[in-house]
């Protein structure tokens, strides 16, 4: 008898609600922070020893990390060791003066792009020792002083554009300029004024109420045993169970909460047996389950159940063994004075076996969607340190919320407040660009993808290699060696158009190596006749980075010109038709998320879809 189906469904749910991540806040203007950049000029603090000592212990520790991962990471480890020279870069960490040159070597190993090299274990060591290379620097270069003004009085004219969609390369330059003023302890207030303004949820969503219950809410009609003791009395029989479970949100502005219900009536038919006396009857018991869930950054969790029963029985027969006439008149009598007491410990003990049931299930179901939750998703990002800085869940009456930022200290969240979501729908969306640009740039900045490592990736989370990204068997295999800081960059603009650019520093085809491309598509959304689709504006944009008009291409640059545009030309089609979102598993029976809106607009995006029946399929001749 399962009342509280919630395994496989609650993971699908997770899945879409994760990728759906949703926020309503924002912080106050930027106000004076032009001015906090522009006060900074001509204060440069001189760079002391124990500026390097603090930048250098940071080294220290991430490489104590990165030893720890490398002793369980079986023969591979070896290999690491080898490629990065991590056994003299250690030692010579050792040293009070290590010997740049060594430590350089192992940071242009660890900034190589090679495939691994994204865990987070290597991504922090090269980033803390990119600090410690920078204050090294810096402290020994006579015109860092100048240097200093220069970035802030920069860093002034960009934070003057916060408040706009500013782009993924204006974003960049911030980040950069946070990240040099960190490294060479400058203007500290200003620092984290910038980063408390540019702390703002980048990627926001809601579901319904609807959305949420489906593949929980449900038809109950089951038929199951009883055995049960009442007053000495031992009664065995069946049960018929009619009911509905339901989805009830609970507000909270901290968690999501959630209520599983059940409402049902249990016809009975017993039979008791008491001494000689057989005692036949009929029973109604109302049953009403309660299974409070609670959902955040680390997954679900659940309180024990409660419930009410509240039983009404009719005795049809007495029989007896022995003795009948006697024993039926002795057995009626008692039975009469004790019904009441009989049936508030018969609800009682329904009520009891409601709660064990929901209880047992949801330990084992809830223990398999936390651990899908952890090897599906949080591990997997937290290990290259794509997880969000901010992942919150809450409730209202009407919806389930996430609101995420996806940003760290040098890559900048929305620098200003979301539109409001579309009324009425079953799920919205809204993303700011800086969320996937930040997400592409920690991901792929300064990395090599092959063929073979982005479809096993796909394959991974799709469970299939789409068509578009699939290979042409015909071609070689390729690899692209992605820019570092801007590698993919979004752009929601105005009217309802978008941007997205690719930017390859150097493409690999079997043996040969190719020049740097920029790939820019341009799309525009178009709704009409209930459809939604984007429509490419013009052909794809291929050409090398520092392309004027009038250049003439090499004819390596030719060769992968067109060879990048024939492979991106697959996934940037001329019409991206919306079909909308198909859910699996338990959820399919909700029907499938069809998109009702979409609009770009200020450097964001909001989408909404909302659940349309599956077409009743028909029978098979």
């Amino acid at each position: 008898m399962r009342f509280y189906p919630i395994g496989a469904a609650w993971t699908a749910w997770i899945g879409l609600m994760l990728v759906a991540a949703t926020g309503f806040s924002a912080e106050p203007a930027p106000g004076d922070l032009p001015a906090m950049a522009r006060a900074a000029k001509g204060h440069f603090r001189p760079i002391g020893q124990h500026d390097l000592d603090r930048a250098k212990t940071r080294v220290q520790a991430t490489a104590a990390r990165l030893t720890t991962r490398l002793a369980s990471a079986g023969p591979e480890a070896a290999d690491w060791r080898a490629f990065l020279q991590f056994d003299a870069f250690v030692a010579e960490l050792r040293k009070a003066q290590p010997a740049l040159p060594v430590l350089e070597k192992t940071y242009t190993r660890l900034a190589s792009g090679q495939d691994g090299l994204n865990l987070i274990w290597f991504a922090e060591l090269r980033q803390a020792l990119q600090s410690y290379l920078a204050a090294v620097q810096a402290k020994s270069d006579p015109k860092t002083p100048e240097r200093h003004d220069a970035i802030v009085e920069g860093l002034a004219k960009r934070l003057a554009e916060l408040p706009k969609a500013i782009s993924a390369e204006e974003a960049l330059a911030i980040g950069n300029a946070l990240r040099w003023l960190d490294d060479t302890g400058q203007a500290a207030k200003l620092v984290a004024a910038v980063r408390k303004q540019c702390r703002q949820s980048n990627f926001l969503g809601q579901a319904s109420e609807k959305l949420v219950g489906t593949g929980i809410a449900r038809v109950v009609d089951e038929m199951t045993p009883i055995r049960d003791c009442i007053l000495g009395t031992d009664i065995q029989g069946t049960g018929h169970t009619v009911g509905r479970v339901t989805v009830k949100l609970v507000p909270d502005k901290h968690m999501a909460v959630l209520d599983t219900c059940l409402a049902a009536k249990v016809d009975s038919q017993t039979v008791g047996y008491n001494g000689p006396a057989i005692i036949h009857s009929v029973g109604v018991t109302e049953l009403l389950g309660v299974k409070r869930l609670w959902i955040d950054a680390e997954g679900i969790g659940a309180h024990p159940a409660t419930s009410d029963a509240d039983t009404c029985t009719t005795i049809t027969c007495i029989g007896s063994t022995k003795d009948k006439a006697i024993v039926e008149r002795i057995a009626s009598r008692k039975a009469g004075k004790k019904k009441s007491q009989a049936e508030a410990i018969a609800s009682q003990h329904a009520a009891w076996r409601l709660n064990d049931r929901m209880d047992q299930e949801s330990t084992e179901n809830l223990a398999q969607a936390n651990e899908r939750y952890v090897a599906r998703f949080r591990k997997p990002l937290t290990d290259r340190n794509l997880f969000p800085e901010e992942l919150l869940f809450s409730t209202c009456a009407k919806y389930l919320s996430v609101r995420a930022m996806e940003s760290d200290a040098y890559h900048p969240g929305a620098p200003s407040a979301p539109p409001a979501p579309p009324a009425n729908v079953d799920l919205a969306v809204r993303v700011h660009q800086s969320a996937l640009n930040n997400l592409t740039d920690k991901a792929l900045g300064g990395m090599t993808v092959s063929d073979e490592t982005l479809q096993a990736t796909l394959k991974d989370l799709l469970g299939k290699v789409p068509d578009e990204f699939k290979p042409d068997q015909r071609e070689q295999p390729w690899a692209i060696h992605f820019a570092a800081g801007v590698p993919i960059t979004f752009e929601f603009l105005n009217d309802n158009q978008f941007r997205i650019t690719v930017r390859g520093r150097r493409f690999i085809r079997g043996e040969n190596t190719y020049p740097a491309m920029d790939t820019t598509v341009l799309y525009k959304i178009v709704q009409a006749g209930g459809t939604i689709k984007c429509v490419r504006q013009g052909a794809l944009q291929v050409f090398p980075p520092d392309f004027s008009k009038g250049d003439r291409l090499s004819g390596r640059q030719l060769v992968i010109r067109d060879l990048v545009a024939r492979r991106f030309g697959k996934v940037f089609k001329e019409e991206l038709v919306g079909k909308g979102i198909e859910l699996k598993g338990k959820l399919e029976k909700g029907g499938r998320l069809m998109p009702v809106a979409m609009t770009s607009q200020a450097g964001w995006m909001t989408i909404a879809w909302n659940l349309v029946p599956q077409p009743a399929k028909t029978a098979q001749r």
